[in-house]
């Protein structure tokens, strides 16, 4: 027993130690992928791992690895628009875009903590965002900036997930939060088209915009709002239901 717990104890360790912070460099010879050491800087990633992806090469470029884990993700200073491609991974630290480009995620991001987005100048683009079965707790994700979903949200552990922000709306996709709920402080419908958003055990605890004066926007499903707001309807929000404890004025 004792030499047993002796090598996890170890195990543990060395992945401890082994976290770091890694940064893109890319330029691989076989190819633009994460597993590749030669793309960032000659050390390979180890899960934990917080990234960073800095310069203008491989801008498009692919997870190829399964069921990572990062302890968060930021876009440097001078940083390219990045399109990240691939297999999806868990978030478990902050995620930032300090580059003055739109940084696009096309995989599914698996939130795994509390943790605050931020989404600089040109903001952060989202495919799917998920929150696992095996959540521990109720996550908080906080965020400044335009935060952008085009791909779905969906909650499938046992406790209300929440966004401390507006999430912008780019495209029609299903919300589903589960038996727990999902949470958003607002909405924005951005100009480009007429969306529909299936939100279900969806609540609204901010704003709700339509960006479009000329497009009818609509929330298929029960919208349950958790304080007093008003929306900005533009060219129209149609919404399934209202629910909740808070008043629409």
């Amino acid at each position: 027993l004792a030499l047993a717990v002796a090598a996890l104890l170890g195990s543990a360790l060395t992945d401890l130690a082994e976290a770091k912070t890694s940064t893109w460099t890319g330029g691989a010879r076989a190819s633009a992928t994460w597993s590749l050491r030669a793309n960032w800087g000659g050390t390979a990633l180890s899960d934990g791992d917080a990234l960073v992806f800095a310069g203008t090469t491989d801008l498009y470029n692919d997870n190829n690895l399964l069921n990572a884990s990062f302890n968060g993700l930021s876009f440097a200073s001078g940083a390219g628009a990045f399109t990240l491609n691939g297999n999806g991974f868990t978030s478990l630290g902050n995620i930032s875009n300090l580059s003055a480009n739109r940084q696009t995620l096309t995989m599914a991001l698996t939130v795994g903590s509390s943790q605050s987005w931020v989404a600089g100048l040109s903001g952060l683009h989202f495919s799917e965002i998920n929150f696992a079965s095996t959540a521990a707790a109720a996550y908080t994700v906080s965020g400044q900036g335009t935060l952008t979903v085009v791909g779905g949200i969906h909650n499938n552990s046992n406790f209300r997930q929440s966004f401390d922000s507006a999430l912008t709306v780019a495209a029609s996709q299903t919300w589903n939060g589960g038996v727990a709920g999902l949470s958003a402080n607002g909405l924005i419908f951005d100009s480009a088209a007429a969306y529909t958003l299936r939100a279900d055990n969806f609540y609204s605890a901010g704003q709700i915009v339509n960006n479009s004066n000329s497009r009818l926007q609509t929330l298929n499903g029960v919208v349950n709002l958790t304080r007093d707001q008003t929306w900005s309807l533009g060219g129209g929000l149609r919404v399934a239901g209202l629910g909740g404890a808070g008043n629409l004025t």
